[in-house]
């Protein structure tokens, strides 16, 4: 059980509204860690999301050599490109790859339990949460990353934030706990299968995972983005890399699949199968999604941020995106919500 929302805030952790940065692949560049990030960025999260900017290694981790790896995601690639999707944009078509994601059944966001996702900002003016229909909470400081998912095992969204200064999680109900060092990136969902929402970070100077009882494991580089999900449908959370700069998935165990494009930002989610959830990115170019199966959706304007979730209670997550400049959600298939006001977000309590 993992709340769909951990993977979605995580990748937009790492958006901003400007240009891409120059590229250097020197070894001595440096990474950037969560609390530059939040720096540089933070307004520019909280003001929408546009391309994630940041280039990459050309190696990949892996017992594979380059050579070899290279050979095999080719004829990998060649085999699927018959069963690439008509409807898929040129520019993607060549590099369609096949597999599936599978997130909890929990939707996310659903503070109340009835299964439903609950429309939900952070204020970063007063670091309070407001969740409709319930009542505002207090719950953070300024420059904390909302991680809100259900740690207790009660079927609800637990208020939750982690402080990148220090990687303390302070999660309501418990004590905080230290779970990390500063520049990690919090990933919590429940990798041990015991209904409750483990601690997680990624760790982007050594490309490590550090999962609450579980052992370390090495699995990305600098500038990829941790995603989860069960991508092979048997019922326990991958761990995967995204890479922002050629949009391709490694997801250990399973094999690396290469959809989307530069610039595009992670939304896998249950979009059409409740078993499994697909891959998806969306498009802050053309405020396109871009489903895996599935005909593009232009859905959101420039400075949206993707928000997909089960608002309608189907158990299928909708296509939905929050607008930062007056406060409102716009759900597929529904009439728009005013829930905010202009300057909150849906991230954490960064600088408006």
């Amino acid at each position: 059980m993992t709340c769909r929302s951990l993977t979605l805030s995580v990748a937009l952790f790492f958006t901003s509204c400007g240009p891409a940065p120059a590229e250097d692949h020197s070894e001595n560049k440096g990474v950037v860690t969560a609390a530059k990030l939040l720096a540089k960025h933070g307004r520019a999260i909280a003001t929408g999301v546009a391309a994630i900017c940041y280039d990459v290694y050309s190696t990949v981790t892996g017992d594979t050599s380059p050579t070899q790896r290279e050979a095999m995601e080719k004829a990998q690639r060649e085999r699927e490109l018959d069963n690439a999707g008509a409807d898929i944009p040129a520019d993607l078509r060549a590099d369609v790859g096949n597999t599936a994601l599978r997130e909890g059944q929990f939707a996310a966001n659903d503070f109340n339990g009835d299964g439903v996702s609950d429309f939900v900002i952070t204020r970063p003016s007063n670091n309070t949460w407001y969740a409709k229909d319930t009542v505002p909470s207090v719950w953070a400081e300024k420059g904390d990353v909302n991680v809100a998912s259900d740690y207790d095992g009660d079927g609800r969204a637990d208020l939750a934030i982690f402080r990148p200064a220090n990687g303390v999680w302070h999660v309501r109900g418990r004590s905080p706990a230290v779970w990390g060092e500063p520049g990690d990136l919090p990933i919590p969902g429940d990798f041990n299968q015991d209904g409750r929402a483990d601690l997680a970070v990624f760790r982007p100077t050594n490309g490590t995972w550090y999962v609450e009882g579980a052992a370390p494991v090495v699995w990305g580089l600098p500038y990829d983005v941790p995603v989860i999900g069960d991508f092979n449908g048997d019922g326990t959370l991958d761990i995967t890399a995204f890479r922002p700069a050629d949009g391709t998935w490694y997801i250990k165990g399973v094999g690396n699949i290469t959809w989307g494009q530069s610039g595009d930002v992670p939304v896998p989610g249950v979009y059409r199968y409740r078993e499994r959830t697909e891959l998806a990115v969306f498009r802050p170019s053309n405020n396109t999604w871009y489903v895996k199966g599935s005909a593009p959706v232009v859905w959101g304007q420039h400075g949206d941020i993707p928000a997909p979730g089960d608002y309608d209670g189907d158990g299928l997550d909708d296509i939905a995106v929050f607008r930062p400049s007056n406060g409102v959600w716009y759900v597929r298939g529904m009439a728009p919500m005013q829930w905010g006001q202009p300057g909150d977000n849906i991230l954490g309590f960064f600088n408006p």
